[in-house]
């Protein structure tokens, strides 16, 4: 089980955007359970 507590916060948008793209690929590549807490609806939703 992978948490990701507020894991984008102190993050500018590009480093960000590259987080979600990791995040992504591992998700498909994996039957991983994530945890996701975000204020940022975008991050929980990708």
């Amino acid at each position: 089980m992978l948490i990701l507590d507020e894991a984008t916060s102190a993050l500018d948008a590009t480093s960000e955007y590259l987080v979600r793209t990791a995040l992504n690929k591992l998700l498909e590549n994996s039957r991983q359970t994530v945890l996701i807490i975000a204020h940022r609806f975008l991050l929980a939703a990708g």
